[in-house]
C-alpha cells in the first residue's frame, strides 16, 4: 500500500514508520510499545473523511491496527 502513493507521500511515510520503529527499539526505555506508538501516530498518518464523531471513533481502531503493522513489518531502509 505504501509503495503505491506518490514518491514524496511514500518517502515521508517510510521516514516516519522507520523513525517509529527506532524509538519502539527503546521501549523499556521510554515506555512507548509499537502499539503505543500506533495508538498516537494512526490519527495524524490516517485521516477519517467522515464527520460523524462515532464513525470517527470506530475507525480509530483499523486506523491503530494499521499502523502497528506497517510500524511491525516495514522492512529496514535499502540506503
Amino acid at each position: 500500500m505504501v509503495e503505491d502513493l506518490p514518491p514524496i507521500n511514500r518517502d515521508i511515510a517510510k521516514y516516519v514508520v522507520r523513525m517509529l520503529q527506532r524509538v519502539a527499539e527503546f521501549q523499556q526505555i521510554n515506555k512507548m510499545s509499537v502499539s503505543n506508538l500506533a495508538m498516537v501516530f494512526a490519527p495524524n498518518f490516517l485521516r477519517c473523511p467522515d464527520t460523524n464523531p462515532q464513525i470517527i471513533f470506530e475507525n480509530t481502531k483499523f486506523e491503530k491496527e494499521w499502523l502497528e503493522s506497517l510500524i511491525n513489518h516495514m522492512p529496514p531502509t535499502d540506503d
